[in-house]
C-alpha cells in the first residue's frame, strides 16, 4: 500500500484559521486514493483543495448576511 507523505497537506490545514489536522481521515484518504492510483502530487493538491473547502463553508464570514439567514432557517425549520 502506498503511504502518502502528509506534510505538506498538513501545513496547509494548520494554516486555515480555525482547522485542525484529521489524521483518521487523512489514513482514510490514503487507502481511496491508492485505489484510483492517485500519485504524491495529486494528494498534495486534493487534500489542500478540500480542506479549503470545508474552511470556507464553515466560516460566516464567506457567506452574506441573507444567506446566514437562510442557512438557520433552514435548519431551524422542522417540515424540511
Amino acid at each position: 500500500m502506498l503511504n502518502y507523505n502528509h506534510n505538506h497537506a498538513k501545513k496547509h490545514v494548520e494554516r486555515l484559521p480555525g482547522m485542525i489536522w484529521d489524521a483518521p481521515f487523512a489514513e482514510q484518504a490514503d487507502r481511496t486514493l491508492h485505489e484510483f492510483s492517485v500519485s504524491q502530487d495529486g494528494w498534495d493538491v486534493i487534500i489542500p483543495m478540500y480542506a479549503n473547502r470545508v474552511h470556507q463553508m464553515f466560516t460566516p464570514s464567506s457567506f452574506s448576511y441573507w444567506q446566514r439567514i437562510k442557512v438557520a432557517l433552514h435548519f431551524l425549520n422542522p417540515f424540511h
